[in-house]
C-alpha cells in the first residue's frame, strides 16, 4: 500500500491517549461514552445510541473527544475487533471514550483526519493491527504499535478529494439508514394506534352518539378477552394466524454461497436484516427459510431481535421461523411479533436462567385483535409497501458499501489517481451530501421481484417521488460538488431516464442515447464508469422493451402504455410477480408501470395493464380472489 505516496509513521503525525476507566456504578446522566460495543462496522459513532456515565472523578477535559479525532478498539477478547476505528465528526455534545479504546489526535500540518479514518479501514492496515494485537485470551493494541504504524501521506488536496469521494457513499448509506428507522417507526406506530389503542380510521364513531334515535348506531364497542373492542373485530391467537416452520438442513448440503443468518446478524429493534454470512462459514444443522418469512430470536428474547428475511437462506436454530398462514395476515403478524408488548410477553414466558429461551407453543397462544376486512386490507397494503421499501433501501446500501469497499484500497494506495480530477472539496469536513428524498416525499413502495439489481427482468422498486412524473425523471440540478454515484440509482429510476431520453428523439445510436440518459440523471460529463454502467442498463431497457434496437440504432419501443401489445404486458406481469405469492392488484399496476419506465400511475397507464391482467386470467397465467392476484 501507498507505493505512490510517501509513507510516514503515525508518531510523526499524531498523539494518542487511552480512554477512561469506569464501572457499572458510573452509569447515569452526564457524559456520553464510546465503548467497544459502539463500533460494530460503523464509520462514525451513533451518538444518539451512546450510553452515559457520571463524569465526576472520572472524566477530565483531556478525555473529551474533539472533531477530527479517531478512536480505536484497544482491548477485546475477539482479535478481529482490535483496531476497528470510528471517526469523530462534529459531536453534538460532550463525548468521552472507554479505557478499552485509544484516541488518536493529529498534531501535524497537512493532515485531513477523514482521509486517515478511511486509511485505517483498508484491509492491509486492518490486518496489520489485528496481527499486532498481542495477548493470549485478551487481544491488545497499544500506543507503541500505533506510533510505529506507517501510513501513506498524499498531498492535503488529494487527501480531501479521496475522503470526499468515499464519504459521499457513507452519506448516502446514512441517509438510507435514517429513512429505514423512520419507516419502521411509522409502521409500528400505526400498529399501536390501530390495534392497541383502536384509533383506526373511523374510530371517532366508537361509541355511537347517544340519543340520536338510531339505536346503537352502525359502530359500537363490545366486550372481548382483550377488553372493549370494536364490534365486528375478532380475537385470534398468534397460532391461528401464523405457524412455526422448521425445515432442518445441513449447511454442507446446500450451495456454499447460500445466505446464513446467525443471531449476531439480527439487529436489535429493527426488522431490516441488512447483514448475513454464508453457508460455507458455518457448520451443523440450520433452519431453511424463504424470503419474506419472519425470523424471531428466541434466545434472550429481551434483545428484541425480529426481522423480515430479505432473501432465501438458512438461519440458526436459535431463531423461530414464523410464516403467516394467509398473506392477508402478513403485516398484522409482523408488527405484532416485533412490538414491545409481544417481546415483553416472550421475555416473561421464556424458560431458563442464564440463556432464557422463548417457546413457540407459548407464544402461539398470544391474543391478537383481528379487524374487519377493509381495515385489515388498508393496514396490510401500508405495511407491505413499507417493508418493500425497507428491502429496497437495504439492497441499495449493500451495493453502496460494496462499491465503497472496492474503491477504498485503490484510492488510499494511489492506484486510482484523483489528484488531477476537478473535484471541489470544502476545506472542512466533507459536507456535500447527495440529495435523498425527504420522508414526506419517500412514499412506501412494493417490490414484487427479488429486490436485487437488474438481472434480466430487473428490480421492481416503485419509488413514488412527487418530483417525478410520467414524462420521466426530473433532471437533477447541476453544479453539485459531487455527482450521485451511478450505483446509488435504482434500476427502475434509470429505466425511466432512458424512457425520457428516447421520447421524441426518433431513431438514434446507442452512444447518443446513453449520453442523453446520463444528462437526465444529472451528470455533466459522461465518465467511463458511468458509461459502462449505463450500457448495462440500456441492455436491460431493451430486454424490458422500453427501448427498441436494430443493430446500433435504438428508439423508444412504445411511447405510451397503450402502445404495448397485450402479450408484452402479460410477459411483464410474469416478470414482476413471483410464483406462490399473492399480490394486491394495485401493487401489480405500479410494478408493471415502473418495470416499463413509467414513474406515475395515471389512468392512461393503468387501463392497458388492467386489460392485460384480465387477459392473463383468461389464459390461465394468473388467478385471483377479490383484489388479490397470483401466478398460476
Amino acid at each position: 500500500m501507498g507505493a505512490k505516496w510517501p509513507m510516514k509513521r503515525l508518531s510523526e503525525l499524531a498523539e494518542f491517549r487511552n480512554g477512561v476507566n469506569y464501572n457499572k456504578s458510573s452509569f447515569g446522566v452526564g457524559v456520553k461514552v464510546v465503548g467497544v460495543s459502539d463500533f460494530q462496522d460503523y464509520t462514525r459513532p451513533r451518538y444518539a445510541e451512546l450510553k452515559q456515565i457520571n463524569p465526576e472523578g472520572i472524566v477530565t477535559e483531556r478525555n473529551i473527544l474533539r472533531d477530527g479525532d479517531i478512536v480505536f478498539v484497544r482491548s477485546n477478547g475477539n482479535r478481529e475487533l482490535i483496531g476497528r476505528s470510528l471517526h469523530i465528526e462534529n459531536p453534538p455534545e460532550e463525548v468521552t471514550h472507554s479505557a478499552f479504546t485509544i484516541r488518536l489526535r493529529f498534531c501535524a500540518k497537512d493532515c485531513f483526519s477523514k482521509f486517515f479514518a478511511y486509511c485505517f479501514r483498508t484491509p492491509v492496515i486492518r490486518q496489520a493491527l489485528t496481527a499486532y494485537g498481542g495477548g493470549t485470551n485478551i487481544s491488545t493494541l497499544n500506543q507503541d504499535i500505533l506510533n510505529a504504524l506507517s501510513v501513506p501521506f498524499p498531498p492535503l488536496p488529494t487527501q480531501r478529494k479521496i475522503a470526499g469521494i468515499l464519504s459521499a457513499y457513507d452519506d448516502l448509506i446514512e441517509n438510507s439508514l435514517r429513512r429505514i428507522r423512520i419507516l419502521e417507526e411509522m409502521a409500528q406506530n400505526l400498529y399501536r394506534e390501530w390495534f392497541v389503542k383502536f384509533c383506526f380510521p373511523g374510530h371517532e364513531e366508537y361509541p355511537p352518539p347517544v340519543g340520536e334515535g338510531k339505536g346503537e348506531g352502525p359502530y359500537r364497542l363490545v366486550d372481548s378477552p382483550l377488553g372493549k373492542m370494536p364490534e365486528g373485530w375478532e380475537v385470534a391467537t398468534l397460532g391461528d394466524l401464523a405457524a412455526q416452520v422448521r425445515r432442518s438442513v445441513r449447511s454442507d448440503e446446500v450451495d456454499p454461497d447460500t445466505p446464513c443468518f446467525g443471531l449476531e446478524h439480527l439487529p436489535r429493534k429493527s426488522i431490516t436484516l441488512a447483514d448475513w454470512g454464508l453457508a460455507h462459514d458455518v457448520q451443523s444443522t440450520k433452519l431453511a427459510f424463504n424470503r419474506g418469512d419472519i425470523l424471531f430470536g428466541k434466545i434472550r428474547p429481551y434483545f428484541h431481535k425480529v426481522g423480515v428475511a430479505p432473501v432465501d437462506g438458512l438461519c440458526s436454530s436459535d431463531a423461530i421461523v414464523i410464516v403467516p398462514k394467509d398473506a392477508r395476515f402478513f403485516s398484522l403478524v409482523l408488527e405484532c411479533v416485533s412490538s414491545e408488548e409481544f417481546v415483553d410477553h416472550a421475555t416473561r414466558t421464556s424458560q431458563g436462567t442464564k440463556m432464557p429461551r422463548a417457546n413457540w407453543d407459548v407464544l402461539a397462544e398470544y391474543p391478537v385483535p383481528v379487524p374487519t376486512q377493509p381495515i385489515l386490507g388498508h393496514f396490510n397494503t401500508f405495511v407491505r409497501d413499507t417493508v418493500s421499501q425497507l428491502l429496497n433501501l437495504l439492497f441499495r446500501n449493500r451495493t453502496l458499501r460494496c462499491t465503497r469497499d472496492l474503491l477504498l484500497p485503490r484510492l488510499i494506495s494511489g492506484e486510482l489517481d484523483v489528484s488531477e480530477l476537478d473535484i471541489q472539496i470544502p476545506c472542512g469536513d466533507w459536507d456535500a451530501v447527495p440529495h435523498e428524498p425527504d420522508e414526506a416525499e419517500a412514499a412506501p413502495t412494493m417490490a414484487l421481484g427479488e429486490g436485487k439489481p437488474d438481472e434480466g427482468h430487473g428490480s421492481t422498486d416503485i419509488l413514488a417521488d412527487e418530483k417525478v412524473g410520467e414524462q420521466g425523471i426530473e433532471k437533477r440540478p447541476s453544479g453539485r460538488t459531487a455527482p450521485i454515484p451511478i450505483e446509488a440509482f435504482e434500476t427502475d429510476e434509470v429505466m425511466a431516464a432512458f424512457r425520457q431520453a428516447a421520447r421524441g428523439r426518433g431513431v438514434t445510436d446507442r452512444d447518443e442515447l446513453i449520453k442523453e440518459a446520463s444528462v437526465v440523471l444529472g451528470y455533466e460529463r459522461l465518465g467511463s464508469r458511468v458509461e459502462e454502467a449505463l450500457r448495462g442498463h440500456l441492455r436491460a431497457a431493451i430486454r424490458r422493451k422500453i427501448i427498441g434496437a436494430n443493430g446500433l440504432e435504438v428508439s423508444i419501443e412504445a411511447p405510451a402504455m397503450a402502445d404495448y401489445d397485450r402479450e408484452v404486458l402479460i410477459d411483464t406481469l410474469v416478470s414482476v410477480m413471483r410464483k406462490n405469492r399473492e399480490y394486491e392488484r394495485e401493487d401489480v399496476y405500479r410494478a408493471v408501470a415502473n418495470h416499463l419506465g413509467f414513474r406515475r400511475l395515471t389512468d392512461t397507464v393503468r387501463t392497458p395493464i388492467k386489460c392485460a391482467i384480465y387477459g392473463a386470467i383468461r389464459q390461465g397465467v394468473l388467478d385471483y380472489q377479490g383484489d388479490l392476484l397470483w401466478r398460476q
